[in-house]
């Protein structure tokens, strides 16, 4: 997994990770691609 690092407006850093759920309509190419995890989601 790739985290990504930003600074807010007080100079702090914020981590995030993108994260969808598996009804998404992504590719799971792209999604890897561009470090976005997909989780799995059962009803």
């Amino acid at each position: 997994m790739s985290e990504k690092s930003v600074f807010d407006s007080k100079g702090r850093i914020m981590t995030f990770k993108l994260i969808t759920d598996s009804t998404a309509d992504l590719d799971e190419e792209w999604a890897n691609a561009h470090d976005v995890e997909i989780l799995g989601l059962t009803i």
